[in-house]
This record gives structure tokens, C-alpha cells and sequence, in this order.
């Protein structure tokens, strides 16, 4: 690749001569384009009424959740080092774009100089002063793009970062969402776990009352007592369980635990929105983040690999320095300390052991992983978006499963109870009725909580 430095000294047919030069030159390589991939068969091909990305927490009406991922948007340690390094991409692309700009610089030194006088030529000692200043340009003039392919790279290397920063964006959204669904959910499961403890403690109450008045045999008693003891042991697990969850929030969201307790403190119940449309397959190249990352990567790959191959090409330099150096500023002085300098310079490689290839090797290697992980970061796209539709249906039709038999199981306790509490019913069969419901109405609600939480890894599935 050429190198061709110019400074205004040299001319304006110079220059003229350059700039056609640079016309004519050709552009830096291409990639060339993507392989398609298998893009799945996503039972849901509709086509999506919109690209744009939404902001897909306010659809489950929940204002807490809602405060809590825009705080952890605003918040979250990830996002802000992810904005960090766009703004790192974005320098290193203006120092790209600036190597093929005029460069100018300006110097100047100040100096008082004392000669001994035992110095060749002396008689005695001399002082002096020294005034320098000079003003020298370069440009540089991108005949075989290397400096385009440099700014190409550096371009899509920003690209990528923003990309980068979206996806992020994505991630502390889904986590955050999930990580309040799954605590919400815990405080279902509570709030059952508590209603059966009640319930378990009246009828242990109630047994030992039988047997207080010789209704009941002991072991009677025991079983209720057992069964009410054990449920009650199950709540301080489940509450650790959801302390861990409030943990995880404050982490996302850069804050501490009682801030997060605060917030939850305040009504908050999530509801199911309607599923988003899932598209055709290739609504999500232009929808995901992860997706136009990996393809900018691709693109700075082969940027990389033209600056490479720029190297082994003749480089051209024109350099202008115009300055003086005087002992007084007056204006003879001045006149004759002017001086000047235009100049040309070229070189080409001839050997270097091979370095200059095994570097193009090195970025033909880069850029055939680049491609390679674009079409692997396609085919993970739409395994999740498929693997979220099968999951929220299987979901789907679990709950409904589960709410038939929370329902025969919650009248069947109720039926039981009131059998043994009339006397034609032995208490092993109430307390295997109460397991039975709370069971049934624990699977319940933690398969509501999935249908949630599979909604909100759909919609960051999809790219929103």
C-alpha cells in the first residue's frame, strides 16, 4: 500500500496530480458477502409490524417492574462500562479518519548560548541568543487504502461497540425483569405456604382438642402436629430463596437491598401481555443487536486485512517545512535566517522474512472467524426464539393442567376436612389432602411465574 505525503509548498499541480492519483486508485477489499444460514422454521412467520424496539416491560402493567429496569437501564455497572467503551471506539475512529488529513505542526526553541574562549576560533568568551521557529505539514494521500480500510475498520469496530451497548441493554432489561417475576413469584408461593401453615396449625389445634377429650388417639395428634411443623420449617427456605433474588436486583440495579425492599414494598402485580409476533427469520437480522455486532465484526475483519495488504505495497511520502533561525528579531535578521525544505520520499518492501504475509495470514484467519461467528451468532438467534415459543407453550398448557387440578385438589381438601371433622373420615386422609393442595397450588403459581418470565425472554429474543 502507498504512502503519499503532501504539503501545499510542493504546489497546486502537485496537489491536482495527488487528488487525480487518488481518484483513480482502487477502493480497499470487500468482504464478501454473508453465507445464508439454516433459518429455522418458527412456527410464528408472520411478518412483524415493526423493526423498532420497544420498550416491552411497560405491556405486563406492572409500574414497579417498570421503575425497576429503567433504574437498572440508568444504574447498572455493565451498561455504563458498555457506554465506556463506545465512547473508546469512537476516539480510535477519529484518530482513523484523522490519518489520512493534512497534519500540521508548529515549533519553536529560545536559547542564550555562552562560548569559551579556549574554543577553535575564539579569543575570548562569547555569548549569544537563539531564536527558532518553524512550521511543518504532511498529508497523507491514500493512494492503495490503506488509510480507508483502517477507517472502515475502525468504523465498524463503533458499529460493533454500539451494537455491544444495545445488547447489553437487552440483557439487564431480561434479567431484570425476570430476576422481579421470579420474586413476585416467591411472594405467591409465601402467600400459599402461609394460608396452608394456618390452615395445617387449626387442624392440629383441632386434633389435640379430640384427643384432650379422648375423640383421638395420639398418633392422631402427632401426624397433624408433624405435618403443621413441617410446612412451617418450608417457609424460612422459600424466604432465603427470595432474599437471594432481592440480592440479585440490587446488584442490577447498583443499589442496596433495602432500596430494593422499599420499592417492592409498593403494589406491584404483573400480568401476562399479549405475545409479541415472532416474524420471519430474518426480521431478526435487522432486530438484533448480537446479530449487527457480529456482522460489524465481520466487516472490521476485513478492514484489518486491507491494511495488511496495503503493507506490501510501494509507499510514496511528500513532506514541507518552512522555519528560522535567528540570533535578534530584526528585520535583516529575520530575512536571511529563513529557510525551507520540500521534499519526496518513497520505499518498498523487498524482504522482511516473511512478516508482512504471516500478518495478512493472521487477518485472514480473524476475518474467516468473523464470518464464521456471525452465521453461529444467526443460528443461536433463532434457536432462542424458537426454543421461547415452544417453552411459553408447553408453559401454556402445563398451567392450564395445573389450575384444573389446584381447583379438584383445593374442593377435595375441603370435602375431606369436613368428613373427618364429622367423624367419617380418619385424619390420615386430610393430611394427605392438605399435601395434595399445596402442591397443586404451589406448581401453580410457580408455572404462572414461568409464563411471565418465558414472555420477557421472548421479547429479548426477538431483539426489543
Amino acid at each position: 500500500m502507498t504512502h503519499l505525503l503532501s504539503h501545499p509548498m510542493l504546489g497546486a499541480g502537485a496537489l491536482l496530480a495527488s487528488t487525480a492519483a487518488l481518484a483513480a486508485a482502487p477502493p480497499p477489499p470487500a468482504p464478501p458477502p454473508l453465507a445464508p444460514v439454516y433459518m429455522g422454521s418458527s412456527p410464528a412467520s408472520q411478518p412483524m409490524a415493526s423493526t423498532e424496539a420497544v420498550d416491552w416491560w411497560h405491556t405486563f402493567d406492572d409500574p414497579v417492574l417498570s421503575v425497576l429496569v429503567e433504574q437498572a437501564l440508568s444504574q447498572n455497572i455493565d451498561l455504563r462500562v458498555s457506554v465506556a467503551r463506545v465512547g473508546a471506539a469512537r476516539a480510535m475512529q477519529k484518530g482513523a479518519k484523522a490519518a489520512g488529513k493534512p497534519e500540521i505542526d508548529l515549533g519553536g526553541d529560545v536559547g542564550r548560548q555562552r562560548a569559551s574562549a579556549y574554543g577553535i576560533g575564539y579569543t575570548k568568551t562569547y555569548e549569544s541568543n537563539a531564536f527558532e521557529a518553524d512550521l511543518s505539514a504532511s498529508w497523507e494521500l491514500d493512494l492503495f487504502g490503506r488509510v480507508r480500510s483502517g477507517v472502515t475498520a475502525a468504523k465498524a469496530d463503533l458499529a460493533a461497540a454500539q451494537q455491544d451497548s444495545q445488547n447489553a441493554r437487552l440483557l439487564v432489561a431480561n434479567e431484570t425483569a425476570r430476576t422481579y417475576l421470579a420474586v413476585r413469584g416467591y411472594d405467591r408461593r409465601l402467600a400459599i405456604l402461609r394460608d396452608q401453615q394456618r390452615a395445617q396449625s387449626e387442624t392440629a389445634g383441632y386434633t389435640k382438642r379430640m384427643f384432650d377429650a379422648g375423640a383421638a388417639p395420639r398418633g392422631d395428634l402427632d401426624r397433624a402436629e408433624a405435618q403443621a411443623a413441617s410446612t412451617t420449617a418450608d417457609v424460612p427456605a422459600m424466604e432465603l430463596q427470595r432474599e437471594q433474588q432481592v440480592l440479585r436486583l440490587s446488584v442490577l440495579l447498583a443499589t442496596t437491598p433495602q432500596d430494593i425492599a422499599k420499592t417492592l414494598g409498593e403494589a406491584g402485580t404483573a400480568t401476562s401481555p399479549q405475545d409479541p409476533p415472532a416474524g420471519v427469520p430474518a426480521d431478526l437480522l435487522r432486530r438484533r443487536p448480537d446479530i449487527a455486532a457480529a456482522e460489524a465484526r465481520v466487516l472490521a475483519a476485513y478492514g484489518r486485512l486491507g491494511v495488511a495488504e496495503a503493507d506490501l505495497k510501494p509507499q510514496f511520502r511528500l513532506d514541507g517545512m518552512i522555519g528560522a533561525l535567528a540570533s535578534a528579531f530584526t528585520g535583516v535578521g529575520l530575512g536571511r535566517s529563513l529557510e525551507w525544505l520540500a521534499q519526496a520520499s518513497g520505499s518498498a518492501p523487498l524482504f522482511d522474512g516473511g512478516r508482512r504475509r504471516s500478518v495478512i495470514q493472521q487477518r485472514q484467519a480473524e476475518a474467516d472467524e468473523a464470518r464464521l461467528h456471525y452465521q453461529a451468532t444467526v443460528l443461536g438467534a433463532v434457536q432462542e426464539v424458537e426454543g421461547a415459543l415452544a417453552s411459553l407453550a408447553r408453559d401454556r398448557e402445563r398451567s392450564a393442567a395445573l389450575r384444573m387440578s389446584a381447583t379438584s385438589a383445593r374442593n377435595a381438601a375441603d370435602q375431606v376436612k369436613a368428613s373427618w371433622q364429622a367423624g367419617q373420615t380418619p385424619i390420615l386422609d386430610v393430611l394427605e389432602a392438605d399435601r395434595t393442595r399445596l402442591a397443586a397450588d404451589d406448581s401453580l403459581a410457580q408455572s404462572q411465574t414461568e409464563i411471565l418470565r418465558g414472555q420477557v425472554q421472548l421479547y429479548t429474543s426477538l431483539g426489543d
